[in-house]
């Protein structure tokens, strides 16, 4: 029950255009070959839904997401099929598809195996059946295939338990919970050079990686070279929708130390999850422009309201001086201290900079 309740939490919602939840439809199409199987001959070690190394447990109590929606969906037809053909007819097609990795080596590249063929074939084929994707990732993936889906969803490393937390979220038994914990990257982004990864000349012998982007790691890289994710870090949709009000800032000169504290409001029909975010920026931060300095995940009923605050102080501006050996804040140093607050690393439309220096050290963001 508890590791069924966590995949749905931390489930992350890409995309939604009305499908999801599903209600009752006449039928529903498993398609894919990780709706039915959890292991696959190419695998080293380990499955589908928990990648392998030395921490891989095999399971006897696995549930698939084919069991996990026949069981939650007893007045709907469920059928299975390895390919797009098994979706003929069907109101609704759930693609199931996975990205392996195992300890010891690296993926060959970040896309997601058969998604985008998968939907592409489910579109060209009947282009009135919804289409879900259901993602199983071990880290970043490429998300091409979302654009023709109808929904996706991404759960990351779910377990044994993934059918009945997949079953319960296309159903709307539980809402999407989970924000990205890393950029999903586009599919042809020069993120890398070839000297920094693999290194070259890359043979058996050098095997090198150059590590030379420093701090300029996930969000940090996209917001210093302005180049946009396919989804950004800390994001993520639900089932209903959510206002950021009355976001306000306190600070204390004396403590060095500021509050930021907001109203969420959720404005739609529907319970659900969500996670305002803060960063914080200044200029010996550079090259990095801003991080993350506190995120809070609230539960609020549909219509209602939850408060919350984050307590900020000088390690959150604070930057390591390597000649003088110690921390050095830049409130000290008289650098203007911004905040910003949103849903994403890159929906941040609640911004100032911190009044350490003015005579009423509280300002309202708006």
């Amino acid at each position: 029950k508890v590791a069924r309740e966590i995949i749905a939490d931390s489930a992350v919602l890409l995309k939604n255009d009305d499908v999801l939840p599903l209600g009752t439809p006449g039928k529903i199409a498993m398609v894919g070959t990780y709706c039915k199987e959890a292991f696959d001959s190419r695998f080293g070690q380990g499955d589908a839904f928990s990648g392998g190394g030395s921490g891989y447990v095999m399971s006897h109590r696995q549930v698939t997401p084919l069991a996990g929606v026949k069981e939650r969906f007893p007045n709907s037809v469920v059928t299975w099929g390895a390919s797009a053909a098994a979706a003929r007819g069907a109101d609704v097609a759930v693609v199931c598809a996975a990205a392996h990795a195992e300890e010891g080596w690296d993926r060959a590249n970040l896309t997601l195996p058969e998604a985008e063929s998968l939907v592409a074939a489910l579109k060209q084929q009947t282009p009135s059946t919804k289409v879900v994707v259901l993602a199983i990732a071990p880290g970043p993936i490429t998300a091409e295939w979302v654009a023709a889906a109808d929904a996706a969803l991404l759960l990351f490393a779910p377990g044994e338990q993934v059918g009945g937390a997949a079953a319960d979220l296309l159903s709307g038994a539980a809402y999407p919970g989970g924000r990205l914990p890393v950029s999903l990257p586009h599919r042809l982004e020069h993120r890398f050079t070839k000297e920094q990864y693999p290194g070259t000349p890359f043979n058996d012998v050098n095997m090198t990686t150059h590590w030379s982007e420093g701090v300029l790691v996930g969000y940090r890289w996209n917001d210093a070279k302005e180049q946009t994710a396919a989804f950004p870090f800390g994001f993520g949709l639900g089932y209903t929708t959510f206002e950021f009000r009355n976001v306000h800032v306190t600070c204390d000169p004396i403590r060095e130390s500021a509050t930021v504290s907001l109203t969420v409001a959720n404005t739609g029909g529907a319970a659900g999850a969500a996670v305002p975010q803060v960063y914080v920026g200044f200029a010996s931060l550079a090259p990095a422009l801003r991080q993350l300095r506190g995120f809070r995940k609230v539960h609020v009923e549909a219509g209602g309201e939850a408060t919350v605050s984050f307590e900020l102080g000088s390690e959150d501006w604070s930057t390591w001086d390597e000649q003088a050996g110690r921390w050095r804040s830049a409130v000290r140093s008289g650098e203007p201290i911004q905040v910003l607050v949103g849903s994403s690393s890159a929906d941040l439309p609640w911004f100032k900079v911190l009044p350490f220096q003015e005579a009423d050290p509280s300002v309202v963001m708006q």
